[in-house]
């Protein structure tokens, strides 16, 4: 599958029907990179993904044959991999030719930096909830007041100070979050040229 007319293939696992399981895929290698290890099997990757869905039956059963994802995200240059002979004890086992899975380092760093502009937009995403549902009680708060013949101008003065502050709230945490993007997509490590092209 090309990607933005057959440039940084690196990144169509992200542009796939099967996004959630290549990504499911990459973390399982990033978590075994994280805790120093060098190459997992097909079975490994297979069963660690397995576990992951355990707590959602209807993917488990929706999950694609993990030896073709690691497949395409090989051609993508996402994953590398070597013959796996280590467990092999007869020729028929040899000549499955099963093969023992890492990500590359241009995959590794694209990864993480997709799974941190995750996070960042959670974050954002929570924090907005929260913030609304304070700039809409503010604002009820201000239209009762507003529409009292005796209103209490005290009341309707702080409920307009909450609803400007809620406002500028959202707009810094906007801005942080653009920020944050932006400094993700120039990061050095997602502009070199063996990170996002195909090789």
């Amino acid at each position: 599958m090309a990607a933005f007319g057959g440039r940084m293939k690196i990144v169509a696992y992200l542009n796939h029907e099967k996004t959630l399981f290549y990504r499911l895929v990459l973390d399982v290698l990033l978590d075994e990179e994280a805790r120093l290890g060098v190459h997992l099997s097909t079975a490994q990757i297979r069963q660690r993904v397995q576990d992951e869905l355990t707590i959602e039956p209807d993917l488990l059963e929706a999950l694609p044959a993990v030896e073709g994802l690691l497949e395409d995200m090989y051609g993508w240059r996402n994953v590398d991999r070597i013959h796996n002979t280590r467990y092999t004890m007869m020729p028929e086992e040899y000549l499955q030719r099963d093969c023992l899975y890492q990500q590359t380092s241009a995959g590794a760093r694209v990864h993480r930096e997709m799974t941190r502009i995750d996070e960042d937009m959670s974050d954002a995403g929570s924090l907005q909830a929260s913030m609304l549902r304070e700039v809409l009680s503010s604002l009820a708060a201000l239209l009762r007041a507003i529409r009292e013949d005796d209103g209490d101008l005290s009341a309707a003065l702080g409920a307009f100070r909450r609803t400007a502050e809620g406002f500028a709230r959202l707009s810094e945490e906007a801005k942080l979050f653009v920020q944050g993007l932006n400094d993700s997509l120039a990061s050095e490590e997602i502009r070199e040229p063996e990170a996002c092209s195909a090789t």
